[in-house]
């Protein structure tokens, strides 16, 4: 994947190159709350930096209508973050929770980092992009799906 810009907020943000971000560790705790219909996550990411250049910001993209409530270190130092709904460049229909956080000391070049990212949100699926995900929260059957977005990964809402 070649390097991307992204705006967010209006301004354009730093130039992101995905292949340089590598997931070393995922550590995902998830409750339903079948009574609100809403889906609480806590993950643990850990992210190394391949590339010869620090890193200043790590992107991750969510589920268009879950927010996230917190992003810390492990040392439970709160981090800087921004949010916003926005489409893919070449899919407008569907729409993501992208989210840029800020890393308080650049991030080396072979360096690791672990955010710890709280989020919630209502699971209602993404019809208008894919006819196939119906998802929704029910006790009779929840589905977490990776291609929906239902939990925080590494990525941009640009192809």
């Amino acid at each position: 994947m070649t390097a991307l810009l992204c705006i967010v907020h209006g301004v354009p943000a730093q130039e992101i190159s995905l292949q340089h971000y590598k997931t070393t560790h995922y550590a995902l705790n998830i409750e339903i709350d079948y009574l609100e219909e809403l889906v609480k996550g806590n993950c643990r990411i850990t992210v190394e930096n391949t590339s010869t250049e620090d890193m200043n910001a790590i992107p991750l993209i969510l589920y268009k209508l879950f927010r996230v409530k917190l992003v810390e270190d492990t040392l439970h130092n709160k981090l800087p973050y921004s949010q916003e709904v926005m489409p893919f460049t070449d899919w407008p229909e569907y729409k993501v929770n992208y989210i840029q956080v800020t890393m308080p000391e650049a991030l080396k070049p072979g360096k690791k980092t672990t955010l710890v990212i709280d989020y919630a949100g209502t699971l209602l699926g993404n019809t208008q992009a894919l006819s196939y995900v119906h998802d929704h929260i029910s006790k009779k059957f929840t589905i977490i799906r990776e291609d929906c977005y239902a939990y925080p990964v590494i990525g941009v809402p640009v192809s």
